[in-house]
């Protein structure tokens, strides 16, 4: 529920309209129409959950030594790199070079499924017949035809890029929700700051896997420690293949890998010939379990001031679900009407107080604009 107040003092400051300020804003004589479109553009991205990442991949088809050589090939990358871009802004931190390269290892099989749609940016004369769409295109995403622009009315030439011919150029728009849920599951979004402990047990031929439970336990973030909880079994088996197994080339007995994974009473079991499935079934259970998030999620009252108009309330409200990288979640408590403006008080949830607070300095002073997590707002004299 929103609790919406007015609070009325004797003042002698000047009263503003909602109505003229805005008029103001818009009049075509103080700001032109193609810089007003680009800042709009920039707080439209900001405040939304999804916006275009563009990316860009060299391809090579005379040099038979290049990774990449054609142009389904560039744009599979292309959606690869946007993901793991969106997923580095997405974590409440920085992680090391070694994690990184593990992440992008992670995502990229992955990345395709969240790619919701792209459009090609090309140079105007490229033969249509060169850019047919993508065979790869992912199941779900739209793609929008090659070579096509939609420019902003006034904008002209003013959005044109100019892109080599073995140059791909994509805005590639990445769902931001699914990849942070993922990256949750994995347990790299909880472990940025610090690691995750617990205790391992590795039994029979299990043993011989440590190398692949390092570059697990590397990613997720997760570190022994002798007697704590939660507690891993692994263990693994020669199980003969199924029928469909056999249809899809295993032709003899191979290792069945199962684990358990037990916290606080409670009990994750998964089984699967990889690993790995194994890993992130057991761990995604912890991770996204009811009250994963104690202990590492902080609830903090945040107060903002200085609105004139309650739009102002609404369209912060907005950008503020959009810090996904430093905001859980964020509720608007209350909104009150203060003789010098508009204030109002959200319910923040962040995993980094620190960073929440150096992104509200970059973001509010300079729209006048003050903020404290007090809960409290005040007046200005």
């Amino acid at each position: 529920m929103i609790c919406i107040r007015s609070v009325f003092y004797f003042s002698k400051e000047k009263v503003y309209s909602p109505g003229i300020m805005k008029r103001n804003f818009v009049t075509p004589h103080i700001v032109r129409f193609g810089a007003l479109a680009m800042a709009l553009l920039v707080l439209i991205c900001a405040a939304s959950p999804v916006c275009a990442r563009m990316v860009e991949v060299n391809w090579s088809p005379e040099d038979e030594q290049a990774e990449i050589r054609t142009r389904d090939a560039a744009r599979t990358v292309g959606f690869k790199r946007a993901v793991y871009d969106e997923a580095l802004d997405l974590l409440p931190g920085s992680l090391n070079e070694h994690r990184n390269g593990l992440l992008y290892q992670y995502l990229a099989p992955k990345a395709a499924g969240f790619v919701l749609s792209y459009s090609e940016v090309v140079q105007a004369g490229i033969p249509q017949e060169s850019l047919a769409p993508s065979v790869d295109t992912p199941e779900g995403a739209q793609s929008v035809a090659p070579g096509s622009l939609t420019l902003a009315p006034g904008q002209g030439e003013a959005l044109s890029v100019i892109a080599a011919p073995n140059t791909l150029r994509m805005e590639v728009t990445v769902n931001r929700t699914g990849l942070k849920a993922e990256l949750k599951r994995a347990g790299v979004y909880f472990t940025v700051s610090s690691p995750q402990p617990y205790d391992l047990s590795l039994l029979g031929s299990a043993a011989g896997a440590w190398d692949e439970i390092g570059r697990l336990q590397a990613l997720s973030g997760v570190t022994v420690r002798r007697g704590t909880e939660p507690l891993l079994e692994v263990d693994t088996t020669l199980v003969e293949p199924t029928e469909q197994e056999i249809k899809d080339g295993l032709a003899e007995a191979a290792p069945m890998w199962s684990g358990s994974l037990t916290a606080q009473g409670r009990t994750w079991k998964a089984s699967n010939r990889s690993l790995e499935e194994v890993w992130f079934e057991l761990w995604g259970g912890f991770f996204t379990r009811p009250g994963a998030e104690a202990g590492t999620v902080e609830r903090v009252p945040l107060s903002v001031s200085g609105w004139y108009a309650p739009d102002g309330v609404q369209a912060f409200d907005k950008e503020l679900a959009a810090w996904d990288e430093v905001v859980e979640s964020a509720q608007l408590r209350e909104v009150l009407m203060l003789p010098d403006g508009i204030a109002a008080v959200w319910s923040v949830r962040t995993l980094d107080r620190a960073s929440l607070r150096l992104k509200l300095d970059q973001n509010l002073p300079d729209r006048g604009l003050s903020w404290d997590f007090s809960g409290q707002p005040e007046s200005r004299e």
